[in-house]
């Protein structure tokens, strides 16, 4: 139950409400790569709270699932590198917050994938021959992985370096 006392961040923002509904459709897109609804939640939520940490008993009140679902999630998100998991100064409770470089490596996950599948249909193409009517349809196939690969690659190395001098702006007095 959710102690009304204080005002939770729905009541105190109505369009809320609406960051509320954002978080949900986080949800079901996060369950594409593997997460649970609780963890997508947990996810969504932890992407717009302020502060941007919360206990796990804060996160069972404000994304309305079980003290023991949070539990297997976090923990299965910390594992995952979705979420970093510290205690504070005077307090036995962990925090929970957001691993930011886990967009990254997302990213990473799927160009790999990329690789894997076009790398599949190589194979494929030198068991059955070059020349062979079979070896067109998955030249067919993998073509737009080579071409995704390539660019990905070039696309990859400019996000590295604007990635890289933001940060060394951001550090710069």
């Amino acid at each position: 139950m959710i102690d009304h006392s204080e005002p939770n961040d729905l009541q105190r923002h109505p369009d809320e409400k609406r960051v509320a509904a954002w978080v949900d459709t986080i949800c079901d897109r996060l369950a594409h790569h593997g997460l649970t609804p609780i963890a997508g939640r947990i996810v969504g939520h932890l992407l717009v709270c302020e502060p941007p940490y919360r206990t796990a008993k804060e996160l069972a009140a404000e994304v309305s699932a079980s003290r023991a679902a949070i539990s297997i999630s976090t923990r299965q998100l910390v594992e995952a590198g979705w979420l970093h998991r510290w205690t504070r100064r005077d307090d036995r409770a962990a925090v929970y917050g957001i691993n930011c470089a886990q967009w990254a490596q997302l990213i990473r996950r799927q160009l790999a994938s990329t690789t894997e599948l076009r790398e599949l249909f190589d194979e494929g193409i030198a068991l059955v021959g070059h020349d062979n009517p079979r070896a067109r349809r998955l030249c067919a196939a993998r073509d737009p992985y080579v071409w995704m690969e390539w660019e990905f690659a070039e696309v990859w190395k400019r996000w590295e370096a604007r990635r890289w001098a933001h940060h060394a702006e951001e550090e710069t007095p």
